[in-house]
């Protein structure tokens, strides 16, 4: 089985989608600035981020799989 790649770089630009509200998917952006990877007790690799959210002071750790890239 084929590991998936890690998608970002630091000062990529990413969605999320943050929640769904009547009908509507709230987005968020945010900068990469940082790449974490993460081993699971079976050996798998996991990617997390540290996103700065557009508006924001701290970062917050996201995993690979809930973000976007931001289109140009």
């Amino acid at each position: 089985m084929a590991r998936t790649p890690q998608r970002f770089r630091p000062d990529d630009r990413v969605l999320e989608v943050k929640s769904f509200d009547r009908g509507r998917f709230k987005l968020r952006q945010g900068t990469v600035t940082e790449c974490v990877t993460k081993t699971n007790k079976i050996g798998a690799r996991n990617y997390h981020y540290h996103v700065l959210w557009d508006g924001y002071s701290h970062t917050q750790l996201m995993i690979q799989h809930r973000l976007t890239p931001l289109e140009k």
